[in-house]
């Protein structure tokens, strides 16, 4: 039950930015606010339970901001902070993914184990140097989704809820692919 909530609140949150479009077309700033709300309220408390600090921390800071650029909104009857949001989780990913750097093992180090739970000294230099490409990777994004809100809806839109994304997934099946063809060579 647990998992199917989880899923659907990721679901959810992954279509964050063409519900804000919506929302917003239709003037439903307020129903939007406690919907989202809800959402990132149940997403808090559920990851509160699980055992992973790096995701905790993550979505803490995600959820927590997200929050708070909720209640905003409705405080003020205003639906650009809604537009925040995707920059804020971009800056929790750095956090997360600088922090593990700093501490490791890195977050990429750990899924690289997750496949290879023997991973050399030359696995470890390498996953640390992609968390770095990844810290660039959530600096460049949260940046652009910055930019971005100052362009209109259907370009904020558009990034946040289509290139980003498409962007996100083409460096991590670009470095899994160089990963499992070149360095395995």
């Amino acid at each position: 039950m647990k998992q199917a909530v989880r899923l659907i609140l990721g679901c959810l949150l992954l279509l964050y930015p063409l519900v804000i479009y919506w929302g917003i077309k239709q003037g439903q700033i307020m129903t939007l606010a406690q919907v989202i709300l809800a959402v990132m309220i149940v997403r808090f408390a559920l990851v509160a339970r699980q055992g992973v600090l790096l995701n905790k921390v993550s979505v803490w800071l995600s959820s927590g901001a997200g929050i708070l650029l909720v209640l905003l909104a409705m405080l003020s009857d205003n639906a650009d902070y809604f537009l925040f949001y995707p920059v804020v989780v971009n800056v929790a990913f750095l956090l997360v993914f600088a922090a593990s750097i700093k501490w490791p093992p890195t977050v990429i180090e750990r899924l690289a184990r997750l496949q290879d739970p023997d991973l050399d000294d030359d696995g470890v230099i390498y996953t640390r140097r992609v968390t770095w490409v990844w810290c660039g990777f959530f600096i460049l994004n949260g940046v652009t989704a910055l930019v971005t809100i100052g362009l209109g809806m259907e370009v904020w839109t558009l990034y946040n809820g289509v290139v980003s994304y498409v962007l996100m997934g083409l460096l991590f099946t670009g470095e899994f692919a160089y990963r499992k063809l070149v360095l395995r060579k």
